[in-house]
């Protein structure tokens, strides 16, 4: 199931990206715990979509790796089996990191 972003981009990088898809927290969802769904994501991403990789970069259970993922995904709407959803969310982390570099640019100002 890919979630209906609209596009900002004439490649079609969700433009919804930062807010929408790796910032959207329930309010019951703390930003540290956000921080961590996040580092996970990429940690997950960088080492090949491995779980037990992913696990041990970060010093954690695969089982622990697994639920946070499996959160991610439920925030998301994303599903990370899919070639399409893991291409959407490294876009989207993309997105994320040059905004904050805009953002920590403007405050340096």
């Amino acid at each position: 199931m890919r979630p209906a972003w609209p596009s900002c981009t004439p490649i079609g990088v969700p433009c919804a990206c930062a807010k929408a898809v790796i910032r959207r927290q329930p309010a019951t969802c703390s930003s540290d715990h956000g921080a961590a769904l996040l580092r996970t994501l990429r940690t997950y991403l960088d080492s090949g979509l491995d779980r037990h990789v992913t696990a041990r970069a970060l010093t954690l259970h695969p089982n622990t790796v697994s639920r946070r993922l499996r959160r991610v995904e439920a925030l998301t709407g994303l599903d990370l089996r899919s070639s399409q959803a893991v291409v959407d969310a490294r876009a989207a982390l993309i997105v994320l990191d040059v905004a904050e570099g805009a953002d920590a640019a403007r405050h340096r100002v």
